[in-house]
Parts: C-alpha cells; structure tokens; sequence
C-alpha cells in the first residue's frame, strides 16, 4: 500500500512541476512578445512622423515647382510683350506713341 502511495506521489509530484514549468514558460512568452510588440509600436511610430515629415517636404516642392513654373511663364510672357512686342489672341494693344 505504501508503494501504491509512493508512486502515486511521484507522479502528482513530476505533473506539479511539469504545470509549473509550463505556466513559467507561458509567462516568460507573454512578457517577451510584449516587450516587442512595444518596441514595433515605438518603431511604427517612428515611421508615422518620418512619413507626416515627407510627405510636408513634396508638398513644399510640389508648391516650389508650381511657383517656379508659374514664375518662369510669367517671365515669358513679359519678354514677348514687352522685347518682342507679342499680344494675346484678341487682346487690344495700344500703343503711346507721344
């Protein structure tokens, strides 16, 4: 009878250890992927500002090359009135001739 309870000691025992040794390993899991969901977090983070930064940079380039274009027409268009003597279609010119 002692054998019976020995034995089944033994495995109450090994089965106490071997839950523990899971619920430990579950836990050591749990807090590792936390630690790196948190740094991807960070990360992506990161990339949202570096992102909301560029795209803030095209809009000032994209508004530059407007500015540019339109400034150099405008330039064009003062050379050929004024060195050139050119009108637009059907514009009236009138010329100071005192």
């Amino acid at each position: 009878m002692t054998r019976v309870k020995e034995k089944k000691h033994n495995k109450s025992f090994l089965l106490r250890t071997a839950a523990l040794l899971f619920i430990i390993y579950i836990v050591y899991a749990l807090i590792t992927q936390q630690t790196t969901l948190r740094e991807k977090r960070e990360e992506l983070q990161q990339i949202y500002t570096q992102i909301a930064d560029q795209q803030a940079r095209n809009n000032e380039l994209a508004y530059e090359m407007d500015s540019e274009k339109n400034g150099f027409d405008n330039y064009v268009e003062n050379y050929a009135r004024t060195e050139l003597d050119f009108a637009k279609q059907g514009e009236r010119v009138f010329v100071d001739i005192g």
